[in-house]
């Protein structure tokens, strides 16, 4: 039993080597419920790794993760939390109807439930008019927004996303970016999200986390970036001198 009865997630010195090199350095973070948390950094940062454990794909070396208080089982874990990786996996032979009913199936949906929430999410990611269209004649606009739609199938509540808006034309992340506010404000989904697109932190973000060389080196407090243009300054400062100092 975890202590701190604030948070919905807790990681807690999370640490991880790749061979000789330390990926991640004993990683303390909280993730509020009903936040939109930013995690920043260089690439090399050890972000992506991150966000792998906490999807449970990737074991930790030492440390744990606490949902609710209680320490993590892997089974019951994944049926509440997405996972969006920045390069998507899909079925190249299957459109993305057929994608979605896919995984809908891997988590037990029945199959009239697994069609309303198949419609109900092409319909809320603009994918309607492409229902039955195969995959890799998607733009790579379309295939980011199947992307989130297959990481949200089950409706978890929490959800992982690794730059979401990346390589994105500005209609496709403007929608990504309203979607993701919608989750959180209206649905009451908890996100957690890496970019290197500082139009995000500004746009979307409640909650703001530092990564370089393996560390967390600064996390906001909970719905505390958009209260000071001050602070904000700051963090996108310590931002911008990690990133120049590890990528020189």
């Amino acid at each position: 039993m975890d202590s701190d009865g604030t948070s919905l997630l807790r990681v807690s010195q999370v640490c991880k080597n790749f061979s000789d090199l330390q990926v991640l350095r004993n990683i303390n973070l909280t993730l509020a419920p009903k936040s939109n948390f930013c995690l920043l950094g260089p690439n090399g940062a050890g972000k992506t790794t991150l966000l792998k454990i906490l999807a449970g794909l990737m074991i930790p070396d030492s440390g744990f993760i606490f949902l609710r208080g209680e320490k993590v089982h892997s089974e019951n874990y994944r049926q509440i939390i997405g996972y969006c990786p920045q390069t998507p996996i899909f079925w190249k032979n299957l459109n993305c109807r057929e994608q979605l009913l896919f995984m809908s199936d891997l988590y037990g949906f029945d199959r009239k439930s697994a069609q309303i929430r198949t419609d109900y999410l092409l319909e809320k990611l603009g994918l309607r008019d492409k229902a039955r269209t195969i995959v890799h004649r998607l733009s790579g606009g379309m295939q980011k927004r199947l992307n989130l739609a297959i990481s949200l199938i089950h409706n978890p509540e929490i959800l992982v996303l690794d730059e979401p808006t990346a390589n994105l034309d500005m209609e496709s992340k403007d929608l990504v970016r309203s979607l993701i506010n919608d989750l959180v404000v209206k649905d009451e989904v908890s996100i957690l999200y890496t970019t290197h697109d500082l139009e995000d932190v500004d746009l979307i973000s409640s909650e703001i986390g530092i990564m370089s060389k393996g560390n967390l080196v600064f996390q906001s407090g909970h719905n505390e970036y958009g209260k000071s243009e001050s602070l904000r300054k700051k963090i996108k400062e310590l931002y911008l001198y990690h990133t120049r100092r590890d990528e020189s």
